[in-house]
């Protein structure tokens, strides 16, 4: 099989499974993206879930809380009852509207409990501390729906202890960035401020006489409850502008209730404080074993065998977690969410192997399946042309191999019939013109044949070298030739001109020379007969002899002539229509020519064509040819 033919099926097969591949590849790449994103999703929905039962429990705990704030006495002893009756609460504080603390009081009577959490909470009493509000829960489409406040680490007199700076700001880069948007506006909010009459002055005043600040700039809106209630209420529409204070006063004003979240020695620390219908502001800090205790209840007990969700702290340690699936250490989760305010330093985390959202089987089962049918029906047509190339092979070669034989078979038959006919020509010669005319038509049609035979046997050795390559007389075998084709040129008035001489020999095979020429006036006698005149010019080198076949008929088309040497090309209809051939001669002279180490080329001219064959000069030193003869034949 030819190479590229072999090429060619493979490139059939390989080119199209190719291109279905990539499409394939890509088309599996984008719908694992869509698999991992929606997988995603569903994780990121199961956090969800945690986290809104997260929200519930704090949502009830303030319910709880409001509604026994309310209802408390402002005494002491009835307080301590209510925090000893509360698991929840740790400690009870009252403030007045002025700022000044109602309990716990810094006395003789205090708590060893009440002076440890005055010492948590002492920069708040001391209004030393900067109270800005933690952003909005994530994924949370209200952004003033969060009432929490947290310590700025940048306040003077914090909350924070040696051990709990770092765990604050841990938290508040997991999950309060926009408390520096805040800070960087605090200009801007202390003027507006300022402008309700609530602002405070600079922290060293407030040290020397914090009563008495706080009651002189108490705001004219606290002299009656109807005009308090209209403060309160432009207060909480300007919070927006405002979102940081520095004392439970300032933010009593800016909202009704909230959270105050801050790091102490052990952890998280919250504050829930309201502010009562008497003015007051109550809260309590929450007991955070009891939170704990009372959030784990709300959150499943157990999870998938292949996954872990993990509620974990603001350094990333687990406090609760449900399933069994192991994390790697320093496994990143596959999922992450901030739990809602007062709790956003925490996060709900997810754990689940690596593979578990990609689960293409189907889709890659039905791409295999696709790419399998399509290569078994691309090899099934490859195999198909093959197989439809070979037999034609197959028989153009029993073709080529009969009409060889039968052209061996009919050569010997012929020969004795030419050879007879000629001698029936002399031996009529001069007794009966008539029978001697019908003998010339007998020598001139075997003639025919025979260069028709030997065309074909020639024809069917294409590639073979020359055999019998030898200095041979080319004016000798151009004379011979000419003679040869003496009577049919006579009959159709043809007259051949020869000019020039080759003195030298040519080395060639003697019988491939003869019939070159023969194909080559052949051709004048089918095509170009309209002429009446072929001229045979010889030039000759040191090095090549030249010898031109030029016809004056209607010549070859220029868009024909680079084709004329293709096997079985014929020129156009008008000149070959009722002339028999089978358009091998010319490819048959050119392939002789070259296996004689010459060439056979088509010469543009006008009118008519010329064909111009050239053969190697034998060296000088050789015996020489014949000498130059030049003559007309009829």
């Amino acid at each position: 099989m030819r190479r590229h033919l072999l090429i060619a099926l493979i490139a059939m097969v390989v080119g199209p499974l190719a291109l279905l591949a990539a499409l394939a590849g890509k088309m599996l790449h984008d719908e694992e993206d869509l698999v991992r994103h929606r997988f995603r999703e569903l994780l990121e929905q199961r956090l969800d879930d945690s986290r809104s039962a997260v929200t519930e429990v704090v949502g009830e705990l303030e319910v709880e809380l409001v509604q026994a704030l309310e209802a408390t006495a402002v005494d002491r002893e009835a307080l301590r009852a209510f925090e000893r009756g509360q698991p929840l609460v740790r400690q009870v504080f009252v403030v007045d509207p002025d700022g000044r603390r109602l309990h716990p009081r810094a006395d003789a009577d205090a708590s060893a409990d009440e002076r440890e959490f005055l010492e948590r909470t002492r920069a708040i009493w001391e209004a030393k501390a900067e109270l800005a509000r933690v952003g909005p829960a994530e994924g949370s489409s209200d952004a003033y729906a969060n009432n929490t406040w947290t310590l700025s680490p940048s306040s003077s007199g914090s909350l924070l202890s040696s051990s709990g700076g770092s765990l604050l700001a841990d938290a508040q880069q997991a999950s309060n960035a926009k408390i520096a948007a805040a800070r960087d506006q605090r200009a801007a909010n202390e003027q507006a401020q300022q402008a309700y009459g609530w602002g405070l002055e600079d922290a060293e005043q407030r040290a020397d006489a914090p009563t008495d600040a706080l009651h002189n700039r108490a705001s004219p809106q606290q002299q009656a409850p109807a005009q308090q209630q209209k403060a309160s209420a432009a207060l909480d529409a300007e919070s927006e502008a405002a979102p940081a204070a520095d004392s439970l006063a300032g933010l009593a004003r800016i909202r009704e209730q909230g959270w105050i979240a801050w790091y102490w020695e052990e952890g998280l620390h919250l504050l829930f404080w309201r502010r009562r219908a008497d003015g007051l502001i109550a809260g309590a800090e929450i007991e955070r074993a009891a939170l704990l205790q009372r959030l784990i209840d709300s959150l499943p007990a157990t999870g998938e065998q292949s996954s872990l969700i993990a509620v974990a702290d603001a350094k990333g340690a687990p406090i609760y977690q449900w399933g069994i699936y192991e994390p790697a250490d320093a496994e990143e989760p596959r999922a992450r969410l901030l739990l809602a305010p007062p709790l956003e330093s925490w996060s709900l985390l997810y754990y689940g192997p690596a593979d578990a959202p990609i689960a293409l089987t189907t889709s890659r089962f039905l791409v295999v399946i696709g790419l399998g049918g399509t290569a078994l029906v691309l090899l099934g047509l490859a195999v198909f042309f093959y197989r439809e190339w070979s037999r034609n092979m197959r028989d153009a070669r029993q073709r080529v191999s009969f009409v060889t034989q039968v052209s061996h078979e009919l050569k010997t038959p012929l020969t004795n019939i030419r050879l007879y006919a000629e001698l029936l020509a002399d031996e009529l010669e001069g007794l009966d013109d008539r029978a001697e005319e019908h003998a010339g038509v007998i020598v001139s049609e075997s003639q025919r044949l025979s260069r028709l035979i030997a065309n074909v046997l020639t024809f069917s050795r294409r590639g073979r070298p020359a055999s019998a390559r030898r200095s041979l007389d080319v004016e000798a075998a151009i004379r011979q030739t000419i003679e040869h084709f003496g009577p049919a040129f006579a009959e159709r008035g043809i007259t051949v001109r020869r000019e020039g001489a080759a003195p030298r020999p040519v080395i060639a095979d003697e019988d491939a020379l003869g019939q070159i020429l023969a194909n080559l006036l052949s051709n004048v006698e089918k095509y170009a007969s309209a002429g009446e005149r072929v001229d045979v010019t010889l030039a000759q080198d040191a090095a090549k002899t030249r010898i031109r076949v030029r016809d004056y008929g209607p010549g070859i088309p220029a868009g024909q002539r680079r084709k004329v040497f293709d096997p079985f090309f014929r020129a156009r209809s008008d000149l070959t229509e009722g002339v028999s051939g089978t358009g091998i001669g010319l490819t048959i002279a050119r392939d002789l020519a070259r296996q004689c180490g010459g060439e056979l080329e088509l010469e543009p001219c006008e009118p008519g064509a010329c064909f111009v064959l050239t053969l190697p000069t034998q060296p000088a030193g050789d015996t020489p040819g014949p000498t130059p003869e030049g003559s007309d034949v009829a």
